[in-house]
């Protein structure tokens, strides 16, 4: 859910000019008060109820911005595409997209982000 949602963001804001602490706000006030996610959102995050909407979408969108930063902008596409056409569970297909693209495992690339996460928003 995180690619999808992320990717979406990412081409949003593609051409806007919107600095990450302005769009991400809502996750930079939450870093700076309660420190650095540990984890990528899941599924539950984007449900509706969940006081912390805002945080789910912009730790998702810094992903994709992180991913295109690493692989550009046609590496994150062959990314979202691959995870999409894959025939395994969610987290085989993360898994192996992460693999084939960013030559990273899932635990290494949730590295790599809570990096950036830090670097864009502290």
């Amino acid at each position: 859910m995180w690619l999808a949602e992320g990717f979406a963001d990412y081409l949003g804001y593609l051409e806007a000019g919107v600095p990450a602490r302005l769009a991400a706000r809502e996750l930079a006030v939450d870093i700076h008060r309660d420190g650095t996610p540990t984890a990528l959102p899941t599924s539950a995050h984007f449900d509706g109820a969940n006081p912390r909407l805002a945080q789910a979408y912009e730790m998702s969108w810094l992903a994709c911005r992180l991913i295109a930063a690493t692989v550009g902008q046609q590496g994150l596409v062959r990314f979202y595409r691959n995870v999409g056409a894959h025939d395994g569970t969610a987290a085989e297909a993360m898994e192996a997209g992460l693999r084939a693209e960013l030559r990273l495992s899932t635990a290494q690339f949730t590295q790599r982000w809570r990096r950036y996460l830090t670097e864009q928003l502290a």
